[in-house]
């Protein structure tokens, strides 16, 4: 990385006005002497970068190891380029005045009012020209604040109108920005504006202007405030009602409101409860009524048993012998909804030995045994389980839907 000193200038390409931004730097230990272009702006806002990188501690640095002179997007701000405050720029000169006229012969009078201005400020004015020719009026009444700001270029003629009247009437204006204009034109003052973005800027914070006055500029009022507008929202309040906005005593509202949703969210939590209960009441029912089809539906072979799960409880204790999946996956709730069909492989004695899952198609899904090894290999049914398996489903042929 290099440390550089930037300079700009502007040239006409393409029939466009540009600005381009400079580094230089002398020879080093490290590195040679060099220059080259690290930024442009053209006259239609559109910025470019190549070379640059930003550090919080060292601000812009060279960086030469990029493979190409490539030019690219601007990422993040670039405004200290844009702008021209790292530059040791000169006034236009004769020359670049001329260029800029070639392409945009009407902007002369713009420039003319603007008196003596660098190549950044040459084209922050011809953007905002180009994008409305009135700026060439704020130039010329000084209004500097006000030149390229969106806010007013979108403003209708009237209030634009009333925005210049009020300054014309208050000479301080000329320096305000026009938040600050537009705030003291409803009739406040400016030293409410002045204590109101003291305090957003002191603590970071976002805070309206009423809200600012209610709480007379309270820091700790502020993280009550708005706790208390975030629970009354969530219990239905209208807090642009000012009755809800503005309570009188904003601790007893507060904890009213805490209250509240206090109730609200227990109630929401007997109805998420209830409402459970009927989900697993159901799931049971149908559990039921699909097991009830197969109960007496059983194979006997190499010693094995063949068989459907009797209920919910053989299901946990199948999944807790063999470490399988049943109950976490909620296999239960897939029979009940006959999205699939468990069958148990089972000792003489009753001990688990493999789970199948048979699909509505009839075919096998998952067939295994004890998964206590994650292993593949061990986890497979022996080739007795799975004969046992193919007697059963070659006696009942379970299908109840066909395949897609």
């Amino acid at each position: 990385m290099i440390h550089a000193q930037f300079t700009d200038y502007i040239v006409v390409q393409d029939g466009k006005v540009v600005r381009y931004v400079e580094a230089r730097w002398p020879a080093t230990k490290k590195h040679s002497a060099g220059n080259v272009t690290v930024y442009r702006i053209d006259d239609e806002g559109t910025e470019k970068v190549r070379y640059l990188d930003y550090h919080p501690m060292c601000g812009y640095m060279v960086d030469l190891d990029f493979e190409d002179d490539t030019w690219y997007n601007v990422s993040g701000s670039c405004r200290a380029l844009r702008t021209g405050s790292i530059c040791c720029s000169s006034p236009l000169t004769e020359r670049e005045t001329a260029a800029i006229l070639m392409v945009h012969p009407d902007f002369k009078w713009t420039l003319q009012k603007a008196g003596q201005v660098k190549p950044a400020e040459a084209m922050r004015l011809l953007t905002a020209w180009k994008k409305d020719h009135r700026t060439e009026l704020l130039v010329g009444a000084h209004l500097d604040n006000l030149v390229a700001n969106g806010n007013f270029l979108r403003m209708k003629n009237e209030r634009q109108k009333a925005v210049l009247a009020f300054i014309r009437k208050t000479p301080e204006a000329e320096r305000w920005t026009l938040a600050k204009i537009t705030f003291v034109m409803h009739g406040r003052t400016p030293e409410d504006y002045n204590a109101w973005q003291q305090f957003r800027s002191s603590y970071g914070l976002g805070c309206a202007f009423d809200v600012f006055k209610y709480l007379d500029g309270n820091r700790m009022a502020l993280d009550m405030y708005n706790d208390y507008i975030r629970m009354a929202k969530r219990v239905g309040h209208d807090v642009k009602d000012p009755y809800w906005k503005f309570p009188k005593e904003l601790k007893k509202a507060h904890d009213k409101v805490m209250k509240e949703v206090e109730r609200v969210e227990a109630a929401e939590r007997l109805a998420r409860k209830k409402e459970a209960t009927r989900r697993e009441r159901e799931k049971k029912a149908n559990f039921e009524k699909v097991v009830g089809k197969w109960l007496k539906k059983k194979v006997r072979k190499n010693g094995l048993v063949v068989s459907i799960p009797v209920d919910i409880k053989s299901v946990q204790h199948q999944a807790k012998i063999l470490h399988q999946c049943l109950v976490s996956a909620d296999y239960i709730g897939k029979m009940a909804d006959r999205r699939c069909l468990l069958v148990f492989i089972a000792t003489r004695e009753g001990a688990p030995v493999a789970t199948a899952e048979i699909l509505p198609s009839g075919k096998v899904g998952q067939f295994y045994g004890d998964e206590r090894s994650r292993e593949s290999e061990k986890m497979k049914p022996g080739k007795e389980a799975r004969e046992a398996l193919d007697a059963w489903l070659h006696k009942f042929k379970p299908k109840w839907r066909k395949a897609a």
